[in-house]
């Protein structure tokens, strides 16, 4: 019996509508978020959302095409404006991972444009995963310098799941084999696939530990097996890449960040490490001696500064390349390209040395989301009620202006910032004033908790001064210190202002010579202002200058910007597109020419080469004028450069080199 006409016209009519719903999901952006109830928000276009089919099964495997990431890259900051990834159950999209990689009871297939994703997390948890790793792809891809062989075809293989159980059973499912006991990821060598589970993860640490997991993935994709060799050149640009702060509010990720706060730190960490150890950096790079947080400090080190940059660049691709993977032979092309070895043990000395690090040791769970640090309290409280206190965020400057200048472009939160809130008195000065504030967001914290700052912190003894949301008091704590403690009652009628900014507050402390002076702000239409003042003594007023100060929360999930800093620093438009990595050089291609150029050429390359590497070395970081003045010359200079160099002997690899990169 065959179907009628009519029937059959319904049945396509459905299907169509169907589609056109499917399509419809994955053009449509989402409705941008309300503005901030202050100066937060910058001017410009609306913040650009990824658009995907929440949940909606394609009866078809995507092309990579048809499931592409429109993102705006702005140096080692990415923003997503559309992603198309769908979902496929159980359908198994062609991955690197072929043909070992199979189903697993309970987890479905994702797909992006440059990932696959089997998980059983909810549809709610998988899409901004896949936003986070289509924004680091363009950052990976900077890590390795070229792109996996088919990634046109063939998709990334990542395997999340929420419990460990579930990650011992999809790693089972594919390889029949057990991962590292105790690890929460596993990025196989057989099949080229990142397992992980995420159970009792925070936010940050599992966008770490995702970051880390898919550089590691990737460079493995491009280098191949090779990588083991060189655990240095393969888990440290990893962590450092994986070193991130991502803004949801934008959909926005900054990769190779140095100066932040979050729990897990490899760069803190690391950098006690290596002080505590003073490995040098020919050991490091030979001898592979560290860990990853070590292998962290030493990418930094070679990531922030452009000669250093491309001679790790140099040492990458040769490593790679050479069949002998010796300490002789990696000492003998380490010596070619970074000159001798004493030379580089005293750079990355003094680089240490002299960067300076705003964050130490902190105390509590500390996550970050854009330019907010937000503090999580801990499930469980201690047993002993006296050992409880506040978390600590510690900072590693003094109010008297006597610390490192946070002028150095790497200190003091090395990501971009916004604007600084009106509810904060302006820091014209900062701390060299005796000047700190703070924003405070008590959004999520169901009215409690207390957050606030420390000073004079000596010995764990120090001055508090901490708002408590729940029973509405300004609470100053200076008995440690020989000060009288004392609770002022913060009116009802502030928590108006309050409700009318969102549940945000700035807070202001200036110390002056006889007391402290605190300012608490709320408010939009009708800003509110709260003033207290608490008396100090002559010798105290010396310590809490010239001691340390940090942030405190507790009780609550509370969320802060700390200022210090004495001007804003100079952010570009992340909305335009500018080149990947830290100095946003579109010559980066033809720059790193002319090093492969120089490397092969040694000691023979002609002076017009070298002179020109240097112009455009300098030129790299400066700022775009000058990157545009390097390029032009390089444009004017090139061909006879390259007529140079093919009158030399042994020219053709320096000449190949060079043409591949002439206008």
């Amino acid at each position: 019996m065959h179907p009628s006409k009519p029937t059959t016209l319904i049945v396509v009519i459905a299907i169509l509508i169907v589609v056109s719903f499917v399509d419809s999901r994955q053009a449509i952006e989402l409705t941008p978020t309300p503005p901030a109830p202050d100066n937060l928000t910058p001017k410009g276009p609306l913040r650009p959302h990824a658009t995907q089919p929440r949940g909606i099964q394609v009866p078809k495997i995507p092309t990579t095409h048809e499931t592409r990431a429109d993102l705006i890259v702005s140096g080692r900051t990415s923003t997503v404006r559309i992603n198309r990834a769908a979902d496929v159950d159980q359908l198994i999209p062609p991955t690197f991972a072929d043909p070992s990689i199979k189903n697993t009871p309970g987890m479905s297939w994702f797909v992006s444009q440059h990932f696959a994703l089997k998980t059983d997390l909810s549809i709610a948890r998988v899409y901004p995963i896949l936003d986070l790793l289509e924004l680091a792809y363009p950052h990976l891809l900077w890590t390795t310098g070229r792109p996996p062989k088919d990634i046109k075809t063939k998709r990334i293989p990542i395997v999340i799941a929420k419990t460990k159980a579930n990650y011992l059973a999809a790693v089972k499912s594919d390889l029949n084999v057990v991962p590292p006991q105790g690890a929460s990821r596993f990025v196989s060598r057989k099949n080229l696939t990142a397992y992980l589970h995420v159970h009792q993860l925070g936010p940050y640490a599992l966008r770490h530990l995702l970051l880390e997991a898919a550089c590691e993935l990737h460079s493995l994709i491009v280098f191949g097996p090779i990588v083991d060799h060189h655990p240095a050149l393969l888990h440290g640009p990893a962590s450092a890449i994986a070193s991130h702060v991502y803004d949801p509010g934008f959909k926005r990720l900054t990769v190779n960040v140095i100066d932040k706060p979050t729990t897990p730190n490899p760069w803190l960490k690391g950098v006690r490490k290596l002080k505590s150890k003073r490995l040098n950096a020919s050991d490091i790079l030979l001898q592979n001696l560290g860990d990853a947080d070590i292998w962290t400090v030493f990418t930094h080190f070679f990531w922030t500064d452009v000669q250093r940059e491309y001679q790790w660049r140099l040492f990458r691709d040769n490593a790679y390349k050479i069949k002998d993977n010796s300490p002789d032979a990696r000492q003998k092309l380490a010596k070619r390209i970074f000159g001798k070895p004493d030379h580089l043990n005293k750079s990355f000395e003094t680089w240490l040395d002299q960067t300076p690090t705003s964050f130490g040791l902190t105390h509590g769970s500390w996550d970050q989301r854009g330019q907010w640090i937000q503090f999580t309290p801990a499930t469980t409280q201690p047993k002993d009620p006296k050992k409880k206190h506040p978390a600590h965020l510690h900072l590693n400057m003094t109010l008297d202006g006597k610390t490192p200048s946070l002028r150095n472009p790497l200190a003091w939160m090395d990501y971009p910032s916004r604007k600084q809130s009106s509810l904060v008195d302006p820091i014209r000065v900062g701390w060299t004033r005796g000047v700190i504030g703070c924003l405070i967001d008590f959004a999520q914290a169901k009215r409690k908790g207390q957050v606030g700052v420390g000073l004079g912190f000596h010995n764990d003894k120090y001055l508090s001064i901490l708002v408590d949301r729940e029973k509405l008091r300004l609470n100053i704590e200076a008995s440690t210190i020989g000060l009288p403690s004392k609770s002022y009652r913060i009116p009802r009628s502030f928590t108006l202002a309050l409700k009318e900014s969102r549940n945000r507050l700035g807070m202001t402390v200036r110390i002056e010579e006889d007391d402290i002076h605190i300012l608490l702000r709320a408010g939009k239409k009708r800003v509110r202002e709260l003033k207290f003042n608490h008396p100090i003594q002559p010798n105290v007023h010396r310590r809490l200058k010239s001691q340390p100060f940090l942030y405190l929360a507790e009780g609550a999930l509370i969320s802060l910007i700390p200022y210090v800093n004495e001007k804003p620093k100079r952010n570009d438009n992340l909305f335009v597109s500018r080149p990947v990595g830290r100095w946003r050089f579109a010559g980066h291609d033809q720059l790193y020419a002319l090093y492969r150029a120089q490397f092969h050429l040694g000691e023979n390359a002609p002076q017009s080469l070298t002179e020109l590497v240097q112009f455009m070395t300098k030129a790299a970081s400066s700022k775009p004028d000058q990157q545009k003045i390097a390029i032009r010359r390089f444009n004017s200079q090139i061909q006879s450069i390259v007529a140079d160099v093919r009158k030399l002997d042994n020219h053709a690899d320096a000449a190949n080199a060079l043409s591949a990169v002439q206008p």
